[in-house]
């Protein structure tokens, strides 16, 4: 049988691709030690089961050729499909997109646009792929993403880059939640919560993952409540139940479920209808406005859990 050596080259170099990059940074005379450093550092905390963290570095200090040696790194470690998210700006994304394809790293970088054409698939090799940071594009790139368990996502310039004018008072945009809504969405006990829900219709995949995160922002909030009472002590839980889209959401089912993993017992639960001029949020008094609002939150439970002895 014929031996095609020039594909086994090709193979070999796919499988060298950090050690590639590094030698092409040193044949333009670039010291590497500090990029050797920060991949070799981001690369034992994935390992070591971390799934955020952050690297710093100052403005023109190397950044964009360390994430580049950091994709290759990872791609060689046999991570397929990894995602690098920039500011939103079309001459930045093209920026980077060209020295990533200018440093010759197989696979080439793509832009979003041209993986969520839906003959484009993420079930076989390996995939870099760049995405502007706005809600439309994230969410976009989320829906392709779905059926994708494994991958990297690098936030380039995740703090000060990207405009944010509500984080001076602590609120969060829609642009930020993207992505832990998605990673929130994959764990498994948070897909075990929801299926046990039975919702009915089934929520859209942007609002399941929105559920997803409450899920998890409960479970940790109810795990810290745990830790700090003392055995035989009581933690009481007023809980809305509402309505999104027409799907209704039993939030005190979420909630027990998660005190349930924590440790908790239940002891009592008890539910009382929301009279509509009782709300803090009244319905108004139009009718387009009465179905937005009224429709959604119209009892709250109140329920009892105990430390165990």
């Amino acid at each position: 049988m014929a031996v095609n050596v020039e594909e086994l080259r090709e193979i070999a170099a796919q499988r060298d691709r950090y050690l590639g990059q590094l030698n092409r940074l040193k044949k333009l005379g670039k010291q590497t030690t500090c990029v050797e450093a920060a991949v070799s550092s981001a690369c034992e905390t994935l390992n070591a089961g971390t799934t955020s963290f952050v690297i710093y570095g100052e403005p023109q200090s190397g950044k964009t050729e360390m994430m580049i040696c950091l994709t290759a790194k990872l791609l060689d470690d046999g991570n397929r499909v990894i995602i690098h998210l920039l500011n939103d700006s079309v001459q930045l994304l093209q920026q980077n997109l060209d020295r990533f394809q200018r440093s010759n790293l197989s696979p080439a970088a793509r832009n979003f646009s041209d993986v969520i054409d839906p003959d484009y698939s993420f079930a076989s090799g390996f995939h870099v792929v760049f995405c502007k940071k706005n809600a439309s594009d994230l969410a976009k790139l989320n829906q392709k993403l779905e059926r994708v368990r494994e991958k990297v996502v690098i936030d380039d310039e995740a703090d000060f880059a990207t405009p944010n004018a509500l984080i001076n008072k602590g609120d969060v945009t829609r642009i930020g939640t993207e992505t832990s809504d998605q990673q929130a969405r994959n764990d498994d006990v948070i897909k075990r919560i929801i299926s046990d829900l039975r919702l009915s219709p089934r929520l859209s995949p942007r609002h399941e993952a929105v559920l997803a995160h409450y899920i998890e922002d409960m479970r940790l909030s109810v795990a810290e409540a745990a830790r700090v009472l003392k055995p035989g002590g009581k933690a009481i839980y007023v809980v809305g139940e509402n309505t999104v889209r027409g799907t209704f959401i039993p939030n005190a089912k979420i909630v027990s479920a998660v005190a349930e993993r924590a440790g908790l017992s239940s002891e009592t639960r008890r539910t009382r209808v929301l009279p509509a001029n009782r709300r803090y949020l009244p319905p108004p008094s139009t009718r387009n406005g009465q179905e937005s609002l009224d429709g959604r939150m119209r009892r709250e439970v109140i329920l009892s859990f105990t430390k165990p002895d």
